[in-house]
């Protein structure tokens, strides 16, 4: 497929867009034979496609990996910056893919944005899958930056704010998926990042009866070290200090994926970086779980709620949080580990990355191999 372009005029309208609600479009043909068992592992990519400003090379990679299912963050639908196109409506119906999208952000046109960021359409998080799945939405409920307020500070005046993805993926014959797509604030700090993956963490554990097979991908955003800690809007909080000498990605690994639901919920009383408080009476017996490693900063960085919902229900992930980097700016002086691949209740079997070159998108993409581990 190395004609795959996103020059067609062919391309019907996608559905109406509302931040926050998913929309889904079915691109694969009609006259293709389902197959009735999947038996071999899932292939399975995570890419941030920087608004598809080059949405062909983008095309091009995705062809040739060619996923079972792929997980992506930032695409633009009828935004001038990236020609107008609908990605979302694009890649669906070039590759030939079922696709769900969901914006975050309408993104308005305003004198105060350049050529590369001038708005006029939406923006948001997509997942493609080869196979049936249903969509639903996750609306943050923090969010760190009101958009409709402070979007003029940032010079990109929008409306709406950080949402994920989700999808239920059925491949034939195999046990049902529960895939996320995220895209974390950039504009905040790193405290208020644990915020809201601690949502998405929670949500994880709530479907976990129903679905032991998930991948939490995306764009986490995992910056605020290195040079970043020199630009303040980067790292708007008491950690644009006080987490240095550790990068994001592995202060996060330390301090919230490394601290599993799963392993507390078993053996409560053994673990003592958990606090229990045990329930009042009158009440079902159980313990109150709380992540103590968050704790000792204190309940005005990390409320209680957020220490309930920032504990790890079972994901891993296999990439190096100093070695693989994903993202290089500031001419090279800074990187980090920003895209993450975390999965639960799968084995991986290979792994690898690509766009090396940066020239598809300012973020490399992660490939993954998977076999199912039965629960």
């Amino acid at each position: 497929m190395d004609n795959v372009s996103s020059t067609s005029n062919s391309i019907p309208a996608c559905p109406t867009i509302v931040p926050g609600i998913p929309i889904q479009v079915d691109a694969r043909p009609v006259t293709a034979e389902p197959p009735t068992s999947i038996n071999k592992p899932l292939r399975v990519l995570q890419w941030n496609i920087e608004r598809g400003y080059q949405l062909d090379a983008v095309l091009k990679v995705l062809a040739q990996v060619d996923p079972d299912i792929a997980i992506l963050q930032e695409l633009d639908i009828h935004c001038v910056r990236s020609g107008e196109t609908d990605q979302f409506n694009i890649i669906a119906r070039t590759l030939g893919w079922n696709g769900g999208f969901v914006a975050e952000f309408e993104e308005l046109h305003s004198p105060l944005r350049d050529s590369l960021t001038q708005g006029g359409g939406f923006h948001g998080n997509a997942i493609f899958s080869k196979f049936d799945m249903d969509l639903r939405a996750i609306v943050h409920q923090y969010q760190p930056v009101n958009w409709e307020k402070e979007g003029i500070t940032f010079r990109e005046p929008r409306r709406g704010g950080r949402v994920t993805l989700a999808a239920t993926i059925r491949p034939p014959g195999q046990p049902p998926v529960l895939a996320y797509s995220a895209h974390l604030e950039v504009f905040c700090g790193l405290s208020h990042r644990v915020w809201q993956l601690a949502e998405i963490l929670d949500d994880a554990y709530q479907q976990l009866p129903l679905f032991p097979h998930q991948l939490l991908f995306g764009d986490l955003n995992t910056m605020a070290h290195s040079w970043a800690r020199l630009v303040p809007k980067y790292c708007r909080d008491q950690f644009r200090w006080r987490s240095f000498g550790r990068n994001e990605a592995t202060w996060l690994t330390k301090y919230v994926l490394e601290f599993y639901r799963t392993e507390v919920d078993m053996v409560i009383s053994q673990d003592k970086t958990v606090i229990t408080q045990e329930e009042p009476k009158g009440t079902l017996p159980g313990k109150l779980v709380i992540n103590r490693r968050l704790a000792v900063y204190g309940s005005k960085v990390f409320p209680e709620r957020i220490l309930q919902m920032a504990l790890n229900p079972g994901f891993t992930d296999p990439w190096d949080t100093k070695r693989d980097i994903t993202l290089t700016n500031f001419y090279g002086l800074y990187k980090g580990k920003l895209d993450w691949t975390l999965t639960m209740g799968f084995r991986c079997l290979s792994k690898l990355m690509g766009n090396h070159d940066y020239k598809a998108s300012d973020h490399k993409y992660l490939v993954l191999e998977l076999d199912y581990v039965e629960k």
